[in-house]
């Protein structure tokens, strides 16, 4: 079922909005959000009541109703009433007019859209642009603009292969090590230069390793783990023990 409502100013007691809802609870007729200019600049000004006008209505005849006390109350775009709505009501944006500021708002956002143009203008319009491209420093601009693209796609086909771009492998060697210990602490950078041991879980020799980064660089084990293992956090990593060169000397000594 659907309900027409009206909202009251209380600074001077008079109806200011006329609207129809049909949700149960009254929903629409409390609802601040989605009002129009008008209505929100009255509510900025003054506290407001809302009060159903008549209830349990088919939809047709609420939209009937509104128009009626619409019509009523006048409204006030138009210089007939108190009200602030923007249609005569109903169904739909009959009667709908839009303010100054609407107007202008659209007029700008208009602004360099194409449009609909009759022959004669669009025969002007073509005479301007043949106009503009005798004219030598359009052309020198418009040359050089077209020149500049050619080049990048010159540049980017040299750059691109079929499956995509594809770094040379000096380059991704670079980006390796650039990217090689940026998260980890400044304690953990220092060390990662100083050789490495790698044993069983015996004890048992495996390999000796230049750094940290070799070792990460060969076999893809994590730098910042085989560091925790070396000073001590981890008792092995990757099921093998590592350890600082020095110490693994001290230890033996």
């Amino acid at each position: 079922m659907a309900y027409v409502y009206r909202h009251i100013r209380l600074d001077k007691n008079e109806p200011f909005y006329i609207g129809i809802g049909s949700d149960s609870k009254y929903w629409r007729a409390t609802k601040k959000s989605q009002r129009n200019i008008l209505w929100k600049r009255v509510v900025a000004k003054t506290d407001y009541e809302v009060e159903i006008i008549i209830d349990n209505l088919t939809w047709d005849e609420a939209c009937k109703k509104e128009v009626e006390f619409i019509k009523l109350y006048g409204r006030k775009n138009l210089g007939t009433g108190t009200l602030v709505n923007l249609t005569d009501g109903g169904e739909g944006s009959l009667g709908y007019k839009p303010t100054e500021e609407t107007k202008e708002k659209l007029s700008k956002s208009l602004q360099g859209k194409p449009i609909n143009l009759t022959d004669d203008e669009r025969l002007k319009r073509s005479e301007r642009f043949k106009h503009l491209n005798q004219n030598e420093d359009f052309i020198k601009k418009k040359v050089k603009g077209i020149r500049d693209s050619e080049k990048l796609k010159e540049y980017y086909k040299s750059r691109i292969g079929k499956k995509g771009y594809s770094h040379t492998e000096e380059s991704k060697n670079k980006i390796r090590l650039s990217r090689l210990g940026k998260k980890m602490p400044k304690h953990v950078l220092d060390k990662r230069s100083f050789k490495v041991v790698q044993t069983t879980l015996d004890g048992e020799v495996i390999k000796i390793w230049d750094s940290s980064r070799q070792i990460q660089r060969e076999t893809k084990f994590s730098q910042g783990n085989i560091w925790r293992c070396c000073v001590g956090q981890y008792k092995q990593v990757y099921g093998y023990k590592w350890i600082y060169l020095k110490n693994y000397k001290s230890n033996q000594n």
